[in-house]
Parts: C-alpha cells; structure tokens; sequence
C-alpha cells in the first residue's frame, strides 16, 4: 500500500511564497535540492558560484540559502559573509554541520 503525501498549499495571494537560494557548483546536486523546495512551494533561484549568488541574492532577496562551501572563485563562507552585509530577507547564514564519516 502507497501513501502519498499531500502537495504543499499554495501561499495566499497576500502572501509572497518564501523564496530560496540554491548555490553549488554540482549541477545535479543544485536540480536535485531545487526539485525538492520547489515541490514543498518554495520560490527558487539557483547560481553555480558565489559571484553569481551574489548577484542573485541582490536581484531576489532570499529567505533561506543553501549554500555549498567549497565553490569555484568566491568561496560559501565569503559568500556567507556577503550576504549578511546584504539588504536581504535572510537573517542569518551557518555553515552545514560537518559531515560524519560512516568508516
């Protein structure tokens, strides 16, 4: 027997949907994360380096980042630090936890 869930309930139109910021230099990792929040009715915007997330969070203030650390020119933790200096939506930004080791 399946068990489907129910699709997420559509923000009322006086309300803004909470918009997301997907960064990472992994192309199927950013598809993968974005299809994910937009399934849960996020707004999603997506770069593959911290320039272009940058000029994204600029155009779009996010409300959440997802944000990969080790990026190609402008690192995750510089972006990070950018993007509390930005007038954004986002009002924090904390590295992933650490990865466990399964060894």
């Amino acid at each position: 027997m399946s068990t489907t869930r129910p699709g997420p309930a559509p923000a009322p139109a006086d309300r803004p949907r909470v918009r997301a910021l997907v960064v990472d230099d992994e192309p199927s990792l950013v598809t993968v994360v974005a299809g994910y929040l937009t399934r849960e009715g996020y707004a999603v915007d997506t770069a593959a380096d911290g320039e272009a997330a940058l000029a994204a969070a600029r155009a779009h203030p996010p409300d959440i980042v997802v944000l990969d650390l080790m990026l190609p020119g402008i690192d995750g933790i510089e972006v990070c630090r950018q993007l509390r200096t930005l007038p954004t939506r986002t009002s924090s930004c904390s590295p992933p936890a650490p990865r466990r080791s399964t060894s």
